[in-house]
């Protein structure tokens, strides 16, 4: 009398064989969305509050980690192709870089006013400039920075999260 397979992304859940790995895959993923809520609260509270953190928030009207958030559940993949040249999977030139940066900031403005409101060139070029700052190097293009369609479609809430931590803690 066996039990029906009842499968948890691909994994058996009667496999005690994968038990472990399930347990961890569910523990790493609870992980994540927490910290994800709690920054979602965070920004909510705020929003709340009509506050910006930095010159960017006050610019734009949306903080850099608020764009990550709204972002994060959008598919990053159509963006790209709708903003890099020719389909490419990389791009090198902070042109760029920028045209993308300004595609997700005008999704989470939309999403935050529900209208269509520019942000300011200089403030997206700011920010271009500290992301492609943390941007991995690329050893083959001689320390050229780019930004991959993998990168920037796996990891780009991180990075922008990370480039929001740096605005903020410069402010202290």
């Amino acid at each position: 009398n066996r039990m029906p397979s009842v499968r948890v992304v691909g994994i058996d859940v009667n496999d005690m064989s994968k038990s472990k790995t399930l347990r961890r895959y569910l523990e790493e993923t609870d992980d994540a969305n927490a910290v994800y809520m709690a920054k979602r609260q965070e920004i909510a509270l705020r929003n709340k509050k009509h506050e910006m953190l930095t010159a960017f928030g006050e610019e734009c009207g949306v903080e850099v980690d608020e764009i990550a958030m709204r972002i994060k559940d959008e598919d990053l993949e159509k963006v790209w192709n709708k903003m890099v040249p020719s389909k490419a999977k990389e791009v090198t030139k902070r042109t760029d870089v920028y045209k993308i940066l300004y595609a997700c900031t005008m999704i989470a403005i939309k999403q935050k006013y529900n209208a269509s409101r520019r942000p300011p060139a200089t403030a997206i070029q700011k920010l271009t400039t500290r992301l492609v700052a943390i941007l991995p190097n690329n050893k083959a293009m001689r320390r050229q920075t780019s930004l991959t369609q993998e990168v920037f479609c796996k990891h780009i809430t991180e990075l922008l999260l990370k480039v929001h931590q740096q605005m903020v803690d410069e402010i202290k």
